[in-house]
């Protein structure tokens, strides 16, 4: 659900620039309008939950190194504390080993 805040609008240009000069100007309004107003709805239930109910919500979309002591992750964040609700994060994890 958190994906589509970012991806729908994505998808809808994509769609209606590469597929604009089959649907027309009316199809490729109903279909990028219909994805900009779908992130709507999802990024409004997405700020109840994450902002009233206080659930954060952290993705990881792929890991860009990982080695012994550190990982490195991109992803979104979702949480109370952040100035802005999807935001594009960089995590870093560090491990140690105790002997």
């Amino acid at each position: 659900m958190y994906l589509n805040i970012v991806f729908l609008p994505l998808l809808g240009s994509f769609f209606g620039g590469l597929f604009g000069r089959f649907l027309g100007p009316y199809g490729s309004g109903i279909i990028t309008t219909t994805c900009v107003m779908g992130s709507l709805l999802t990024s409004c239930f997405a700020f109840y939950e994450v902002g009233f109910s206080g659930a954060p919500c952290y993705i990881t979309l792929l890991t860009w190194f990982n080695s012994e002591y550190l990982c490195a992750d991109w992803g979104f964040m979702f949480d109370f504390n952040s100035d802005y609700a999807n935001r594009c994060y960089f995590h870093f994890e560090f491990s140690s080993f105790i002997f």
